[in-house]
């Protein structure tokens, strides 16, 4: 290989981990800073590929790309911390800092300048539309540089020898990101990891431009320091802790009662003081009143706790004298900080076991009976993965998922659910969605000062029909795991959603018009299929997370076997010269249908082993041909950066399909992903006439 190839090779290798880790840095960074895209990382991960595609179609319109990389990190980052800052900050324009010793850090405080502050004050409150506007354009600017880098190298070399380095490439920047998540790591260090990655590719540039860049990587870091050192970062979201005092809770006075936690700027739960030296506020009474709810009249026997997050729901277990208490909760940083703050100390109870997992994933995995469970407060405020627009404890709140706890409920034994219902439509889903599940009616409690409501029903012994059930849920739009959007009153696609969609659309025109006239080209072949290629990978995220558990590790895990049947996909065809673009649609199309007519179900009720086996078959084997039709027809592209940003630009288009599941299912995807395929296939054979 001559040496001009092969340092082709190496940068492209560092140009795509580079690209791979900046954008999972970014789908982690900037929902810890902003809140409310905290609801929407996957438009996060759809800007990044608008970013992407457009660079990679401007190659030989961009000089020297890498030079403009840091600058725009600064000008995101400045952008998300003065955006951000009307939520990690408190109305004095105050951080909460909780660092160092728990007695006096937790309430200490860290003052920003008068100016700062102001502005923050002024940004933090711009509508949520805007606030999304901005950063996905800043994200989609931000990522041109990289892709212009990776198109210029992919001009210079052979087409599927270019693919493979690339492919390598991203699979080294998700294997290193995942052992920075593995180690707790903030975004500090994932910046400076970044900064390194890219710093490697400027060796050869004139010192001032190596100046420009050091000091645009400290500019950044600095701002990353300011709005995430003073917080804990687990491998789903940012935490931070402040001391509760009775007046929070709505009581009189300012006793020290307990700690709040919020995850990405947002309240999601407290610990509280509700044992026997507490003292006898009513918000205190409320609070304990909720907790002990599921235990009034019985004895709890052997307790299951799902999301048992930093320990209130195991404590009032604890008090009840249960005999045993299984504790599950998927953010093992939420269990740290309940071990180490609850005044209570329910965590280090001899009878307690924790398990870190999926709640879903726990009650198809467990071989043990409970007399109680006991749904805690388990609403995540983070989605499942950035390909999809379902959340984290999504698949908890469905049909199948209640169906599934009466197999792990002793007879006689009692299921109970707590949730801030605040929507009424809300209460009357779970009131149905328990009744359609356990066979009779639960009973609801309302608790005072708390937000909360109870539902707890003892399972009728004979199980309701399934097919009953499921007309019911169809009846009431009750959520399933094809339709699993507990947030969603109806089949609906909500307005924000169609404006970004419409956004990105309107941004995606925009590389087109900055070619000169003569050279506007859009390879509508590759278009397709990074459309169709998006709607099967969101399949395998969501359908993995379905079968094995949405935690992190398996999402990681997903990611990486995408990548790798791509790779092998590549390798295939490297190896393969006789393999036809027509005889790999065929066989995408095979598997899609497979899929499609065998139903979750029947994997769900599979062993381990047999469900790992059928999962390869049915959900990575389309990815496999797709890699296959992609490199097939990606060995004689003539302008293969042009081919390549089409299909990072189909990829954007195919994010944007994804929420046609808020109206029609999951399911409906797969008719998405034949017909986006189908038209590969008919460019295809219009170019080849």
């Amino acid at each position: 290989m001559p040496d001009s190839l092969r340092l082709n090779g190496r940068q492209l290798i560092l140009l795509s981990c580079a690209a791979l880790f900046w954008e999972l840095t970014m789908i982690r960074y900037v929902p810890g800073a902003v809140r409310v895209v905290g609801y929407f990382t996957n438009l996060v991960l759809l800007s990044t590929f608008l970013g992407l595609g457009a660079g990679t179609i401007l190659a030989k319109r961009i000089r020297n790309p890498i030079r403009w990389f840091a600058p725009l990190v600064v000008i995101t980052s400045f952008a998300a911390l003065l955006l951000g800052a009307g939520d990690t900050l408190n109305p004095e324009g105050q951080f909460i800092w909780h660092g160092g010793p728990v007695d006096s850090a937790l309430a200490g405080e860290i003052t920003l300048y008068d100016g700062l502050r102001q502005w923050a004050t002024q940004f933090g409150r711009a509508p949520a539309e805007l606030v999304i506007g901005l950063i996905s354009i800043l994200l989609a600017l931000l990522f041109v540089p990289l892709g212009a880098a990776i198109g210029v190298r992919f001009s210079r070399m052979e087409p599927l020898s270019a693919y493979a380095y690339d492919i390598g490439g991203s699979l080294l920047g998700i294997v290193l990101f995942t052992v920075l998540s593995a180690w707790g790591t903030t975004p500090v260090v994932w910046f400076s990891v970044g900064f390194v990655l890219v710093a490697s590719l400027l060796f050869r540039e004139k010192i001032r431009w190596l100046a420009v860049f050091a000091v645009a990587a400290a500019l950044a870091l600095g701002a990353a320091w300011i709005l995430t050192s003073a917080f804990e970062w687990s491998p789903y979201q940012k935490l931070a802790v402040k001391p509760v005092t009775t007046q929070d809770l709505g009581g009189q006075g300012d006793q020290t009662v307990g700690y709040e936690l919020k995850v990405n700027n947002d309240y999601h739960q407290m610990m509280l003081n509700l044992g026997p030296s507490a003292e006898p506020h009513p918000p205190l009474l409320a609070w304990r009143g909720l907790y002990d709810a599921p235990y009034e009249g019985r004895a709890p026997g052997d307790v299951l706790i799902l999301g048992a997050g930093s320990g209130n729901d195991v404590m009032a277990a604890l008090r009840a004298d249960a005999q045993s208490v299984t504790a599950v909760d998927i953010d093992p940083v939420i269990v740290k900080l309940g071990r180490k703050l609850h005044h209570e100390k329910p965590y280090d109870d001899p009878r307690v076991q924790v398990h870190i997992n999926d709640a879903r994933a726990f009650i198809k995995q467990t071989d043990q009976t409970y007399d109680t469970v006991v749904f805690g407060f388990l609403d995540s405020h983070t989605l499942l993965a950035s390909m999809s627009s379902v959340r984290i404890d999504t698949f908890v709140y469905t049909l199948e998922s209640f169906q599934n706890v009466r197999r792990i409920v002793r007879p006689g034994g009692k299921v109970v659910l707590t949730f801030a219902a605040t929507q009424p439509w809300i209460g009357a889903r779970l009131f149905r969605l328990f009744k359609a599940a356990f066979g009779t009616d639960p009973d609801v409690s309302h608790y005072d000062f708390t937000n909360g409501v109870v539902f707890s029903v003892t399972p009728s012994e004979s199980a309701p029909d399934p097919a009953k059930s499921l007309a019911t849920a169809d009846e009431f739009e009750l959520p399933t795991d094809d339709w699993p959007y507990f947030y969603l009153e109806s089949h609906s696609i909500p307005g924000i959603y169609f404006l970004f969609i419409f956004m990105t659309v309107l941004l995606g025109v925009v590389p087109m018009l900055l070619v000169p006239k003569g050279e506007r080209q859009l390879n509508l072949q590759f278009l397709f299929l990074g459309a169709g290629f998006m709607l099967i990978e969101t399949r395998s995220v969501t359908e993995m997370a379905l079968l094995f558990g949405s935690t992190w590790i398996v999402n990681s895990i997903t990611f990486g076997g995408i990548l790798l049947m791509v790779f092998l996909a590549n390798l295939a065809c490297m190896r393969w010269k006789a393999f036809r673009p027509t005889t790999g649609y065929a066989l995408v199309a095979a598997c899609v249908v497979l899929h499609a007519v065998i139903p979750s179900e029947v994997l769900l009720s599979l062993g381990v082993t047999a469900r790992v086996v059928l999962t390869i078959a049915l959900l990575f084997s389309p990815i496999f041909f797709a890699g296959m039709c992609f490199s097939s027809s990606f060995r004689n592209a003539e302008k293969p950066h042009v081919s390549f940003g089409s299909n990072l630009l189909g990829a954007m288009i195919g994010g944007g399909l994804e929420y046609l599941a808020m109206l029609f299912g999951f399911a409906f995807l797969d008719g998405v992903a034949l017909t986006l395929y189908g038209l590969a296939a008919l460019a295809y054979l219009r170019t080849r006439a």
